[in-house]
């Protein structure tokens, strides 16, 4: 875990001072401002629609202390672009608005360093006053929008009206609490996350202002990478994932898959009292992930080695199941709801800060493990392979037969550098000196009598399967081996050759088996 102590450079005219409101674009926006009013306690704040003479797009407006979301849909059939983002992503964040100062200067700046221009700065104008905005493309199908508010007055933007209902169901149910957006969380595909986090370096003048790597955040199936990027100020925080290889689909690339590329995954909301906020959202109906007993345990423990005091009855975080990290300067508090839509993809998280700025690195694996049962109760919590999936089974090995280009090559040594925690963890296979090498710590490793005699199987198939690569293959693409492990010793006898396909592993008791055929990492 790194925290960074150099912001970078200060915009010379205006600033970024805060997260404005999030847009999400969903199927049915009144319901899913219902659904944020009724689980979350959110208050209906404003509206747009055709009773307005906004006869596009409806959009209901939800605020809660200073925590602005606005529920858009379209309302004619013929609204492509919304179509085709639902169909793509589901119910998701589009844009996340930050409020700014001199906002043509803060977009000039971002055009002269590249940036993507969606909307060049506009005016909206009512009775009320004036709000300059606009547009910027960030990462997938994402949005910023600057909103420059110094002389507008009215409930939320120009073109917005009150509510044309309220709920009086409301106002009978406990008061949720929340009072602002802490950070908000991009996932992003394997290798993106870097020039993500460039991009808000070079076009924002963002600072990088906390990471950690997969070695710290993992568990025995799943890890990501994670870099926290913030204005000059510090009033906006980002942090930016990636998946990291495990030997199970990570949450982040379950997200991926199902929102069909990078996106908000979740976002923050600070609270002054926890405690009390999650009992009320718990009464309201909020499902929240839950974490084992043993966390507690574990934190009880370290706890007693440590200079900080919890002043929270750690009986009650532990009832409500509400995750502690901290340090020796402080601790934060925090718990993530459930997803909040059908598909496994956006989330939110309470969180309560007592001097600790950071994101919970020390609840990560809890919070992986949390996740990864709700992964399994989908179906999705599945063993990555060169092709596809495996599942219900333990990669043990992952071999190239051949080295990109040149029909010869080190299978370790690629295996290294294209899946480090696979080749310090698992076995590997050489076919230059024709045996296995498997780290000594390893609880599956083989005897060396059985490697020897698997080496042997497989070396008749090597000469079999291998040819030399067409010279205009994909760099990528090479003969693999696979092997993979369970609990059980009995080994399934299966035919060497080519399998362009994973095979499909419904034995009740096997050990190993592998396959070989052209694949594409």
């Amino acid at each position: 875990m790194t925290t960074y102590t150099d912001r970078g450079e200060k915009h010379d005219h205006g600033k970024f001072i805060c997260f404005d409101h999030i847009t999400f674009w969903v199927g049915n926006a009144k319901q899913a401002a219902s659904y944020y009013c009724n689980k979350l306690g959110f208050e209906p704040l404003a509206y747009q629609g055709l009773e307005t003479g906004c006869r596009d797009v409806v959009s209901h407006v939800v605020k809660q202390g200073k925590i602005i979301y606005v529920f858009a849909s379209a309302l004619n059939p013929g609204n492509k672009e919304m179509g085709e983002h639902l169909v793509k992503h589901g119910d998701g964040a589009r844009d996340i608005a930050f409020t700014v100062e001199n906002c043509d200067y803060l977009v000039q700046k971002a055009r002269e360093r590249g940036a993507i221009i969606v909307k060049e700065p506009y005016v909206l104008e009512d009775k009320y006053g004036r709000v300059k905005l606009a547009v910027l493309q960030t990462y997938g199908d994402t949005t910023h929008t600057f909103v420059e508010r110094t002389a507008y007055n009215g409930l939320f933007l120009p073109g917005f009206h009150p509510p044309l209902h309220r709920d009086p169901l409301l106002a009978k149910l406990p008061n949720g609490l929340l009072n602002f957006i802490d950070h908000v969380v991009g996932n992003q595909p394997d290798d993106e996350m870097v020039p993500v986090v460039e991009w808000y370096q070079k076009n924002l003048l963002f600072h990088r202002f906390w990471s950690v790597d997969d070695k710290q955040l993992q568990t025995d199936f799943s890890a990501l990478r994670s870099i926290v990027v913030a204005n000059y100020e510090e009033t906006v925080k980002m942090p930016i994932n990636e998946p990291a290889i495990g030997k199970r689909k990570s949450q982040i690339q379950e997200y991926v898959e199902y929102y069909g590329g990078p996106g908000v995954q979740h976002i923050a909301m600070n609270t002054s009292d926890i405690i009390t906020a999650i009992r009320n959202l718990k009464e309201r109906g909020m499902e929240f992930m839950c974490v084992p007993d043993t966390y507690y345990q574990l934190l009880r423990k370290n706890l007693q080695h440590s200079q900080v005091r919890i002043t929270e009855d750690l009986d009650i975080l532990e009832e409500l199941k509400i995750l502690v990290d901290f340090d020796d300067k402080g601790y934060l508090l925090q718990i993530f709801t459930k997803p909040v839509q059908d598909r496994p993809t956006v989330f939110l998280e309470v969180i309560q800060r007592h001097n600790h700025q950071g994101f919970g690195a020390g609840n990560f694996k809890a919070l992986f493990e949390a996740i990864e049962a709700d992964q399994n109760a989908r179906g999705n919590l599945t063993i990555l392979t060169a092709n596809d999936t495996v599942e219900d089974s333990q990669l043990l090995m992952v071999r190239p037969m051949t080295e990109a280009g040149t029909g010869r090559g080190d299978g370790r040594a690629w295996l290294s550098a294209k899946f480090p925690q696979l080749a310090s963890q698992r076995q590997s296979y050489s076919s230059e000196d024709n045996e296995y090498l498997s780290d000594s710590d390893s609880s599956d490793s083989f005897s060396s009598e059985e490697s020897k005699d698997s080496s042997d199987y497989d070396s008749s198939s090597d000469q079999e399967t291998e040819e030399e690569p067409d010279g205009d293959a994909d760099e990528d693409n090479r003969d693999v081996e696979c092997v993979v492990l369970s609990s059980d010793e009995e080994e399934m006898d299966l035919e060497p050759g080519p399998r362009p396909q994973p095979l499909s592993l419904q034995a009740q008791s096997w050990s190993w088996t592998y396959w070989t055929g052209q694949s594409s990492f």
